[in-house]
């Protein structure tokens, strides 16, 4: 997909350049940072070029890798407090999706599974009410202990609940919002919880749909009210926040998604939080939204 920005960015529209990105990348980490967000780079898809997010992952490496170095200097020399020793208080960048950059910045390597992985599952077990349940039951079975985060929002998030049993709760801990309205996320999230008798204490919500500064600050301040550790992956904000070459208008990034059309010659759907992140052929789509609907009525 990210070749599809990067073609419509020098071929379509040209009246953007690079002056500012890399003051723009080094004030958006430090107000991050100073608002206590830890966030990691998502921004891979929908970048503007590779060139753009080449200098966004080199000025963020820079930035994290002098902290780090004085962190540890502080915390062996003087006893200092390190930036990083209360996530509750301070920002924290933890890395980017995008593994080449990962390598050639010294960066950890972050991210979750994707869509398709749920939707071929609904295929390949030919069921979409319990496509969730199959798809983190496969993934167990390869990574028993490591990569403990589900996506929920493939199919709604009210019926990948139905699926989340205690059991599925304690092997993954991480919860993403990707789509719909993240604070009610949060509440159906903490609900579903509650409901397992589990302790809050080790839970977490990775949110990843759209974010600015703005948007993960209060999202961030409300998690914690409510006792729960929130993450971001921040991508389109980092690597396709330009201008006009005169300053005089946005440059606004593209708004394009590419899913799993079919899957051993099977229309796949994939429906999501958010009516207009819907992705299917249509009948297909209705046909899914129809199992959805009987399968949370009495949710």
């Amino acid at each position: 997909m990210n070749l599809v920005s990067e073609t419509f960015f020098e071929i379509v529209d040209r009246d953007w350049n690079m002056d500012g990105q890399a003051e723009q990348a080094r004030n958006k980490f430090d107000a991050l940072i100073r608002h206590g967000v830890q966030f990691s780079e998502f921004g891979t898809r929908r970048r503007r070029s590779y060139k753009t997010q080449d200098l966004i992952l080199k000025e963020f490496a820079d930035k994290y890798h002098a902290q780090e170095a004085y962190n540890i200097d502080s915390n062996c020399n003087s006893n200092g407090h390190s930036l990083y020793d209360e996530s509750k208080f301070m920002g924290r960048f933890l890395g980017t999706s995008n593994v080449h950059f990962a390598i050639k910045y010294d960066l950890k390597a972050v991210g979750t599974i994707a869509h398709e992985y749920i939707m071929a599952e609904s295929i390949l077990h030919s069921s979409i009410d319990h496509a969730n349940l199959n798809a983190m039951n496969s993934w167990k079975s390869v990574y028993p202990t490591e990569f403990q985060t589900a996506l929920t929002d493939t199919y709604t998030t009210s019926l990948f609940m139905k699926d989340y049993g205690k059991e599925e709760a304690w092997h993954f801990k991480t919860l993403r919002q990707d789509s719909g309205d993240p604070f009610q996320f949060m509440d159906m999230a903490i609900k579903r919880w509650k409901e397992l008798g589990l302790d809050l204490k080790d839970k977490s919500i990775i949110f990843s749909d759209s974010l600015n500064i703005e948007e993960s600050v209060k999202i961030r301040q409300d998690a914690l009210n409510k006792g729960i550790q929130p993450f971001f992956g921040i991508g389109t904000f980092f690597t396709n926040d330009f201008t006009s070459k005169d300053h005089s208008r946005l440059s606004h990034s593209l708004n394009i998604v590419m899913k799993l059309w079919t899957c051993n010659r099977q229309n796949v759907v994939k429906l999501s939080d958010t009516p207009g992140k819907v992705s299917g052929e249509s009948k297909a789509v209705e046909q899914v939204l129809a199992i959805v609907r009987g399968a949370t009525m009495n949710s």
